[in-house]
C-alpha cells in the first residue's frame, strides 16, 4: 500500500530569514516587516531591509501563517515569527508591506491591533505602499511611502543609537 504523497511546509528553522547585521550606528534596533502570505512585495521589502541593515538595524519578517510568503512576482520570502507571537515590547517599530497581499492583512483582526499595540507604545508604525490599508483599517496614521529606500530613511531616523543595555 502506497501512502498519499503529503506536501511539506516549510518551517521558520528550516529557511532562516534576514541575516542579522554585525556592525551599524544603530546595531542593536529592530523593525518587523509584516506581509501577507500570498501577493505580498517581496521586493519592496527586500530593499527595506538591503537599505536598513549597513545602519545595524535588524529586519525579520512576520505572517500570519506557517510556510513561506510569496511575493507578486512569486519570489519567495521566508519569515522570522508568526503575527501572534510578537511581542511589541520586543521591536523598535512594525512596517506593514504593500502588495496586493495587503488588502488581506488589512482584514485580520490580529494585524489591526498589532497596529494599535504598536502605536500605543510609542513605537513606529510604518507602511509599504499598500500597506497603507492595514494602517487605515487600524484607525492610525504612520509613516507611509511607496518607496523603500525613502521609508528607510523615515524610520531609520527616530532610531537613535542605543544608549546603555535595552
Amino acid at each position: 500500500m502506497q501512502l498519499p504523497r503529503c506536501v511539506r511546509i516549510p518551517l521558520f528553522r528550516d529557511h532562516p530569514g534576514f541575516p542579522r547585521p554585525r556592525k551599524g550606528p544603530l546595531l542593536g534596533r529592530a523593525l518587523l516587516v509584516v506581509v501577507a502570505p500570498t501577493d505580498c512585495d517581496a521586493r519592496a521589502v527586500r530593499q527595506l531591509w538591503r537599505r536598513l541593515r549597513p545602519l545595524g538595524v535588524r529586519v525579520a519578517v512576520a505572517s500570519e501563517c506557517h510556510g513561506e510568503a510569496r511575493g507578486v512576482d512569486g519570489t519567495p520570502l521566508f519569515p522570522d515569527c508568526l503575527l501572534i507571537e510578537v511581542q511589541p515590547e520586543s521591536w523598535d517599530g512594525v512596517v506593514f508591506a504593500g502588495g496586493a497581499g495587503a488588502a488581506r492583512v488589512a482584514e485580520d483582526p490580529l494585524a489591526r491591533d498589532l497596529a494599535r499595540r504598536f502605536a500605543a507604545q510609542g513605537r513606529i508604525v510604518a507602511a509599504l505602499g499598500e500597506g497603507r490599508r492595514v494602517l487605515a483599517a487600524a484607525g492610525l496614521q504612520g509613516v507611509a511611502s511607496d518607496e523603500p529606500g525613502e521609508l528607510a530613511a523615515l524610520t531609520a531616523a527616530p532610531l537613535e543609537p542605543m544608549r546603555g543595555p535595552r
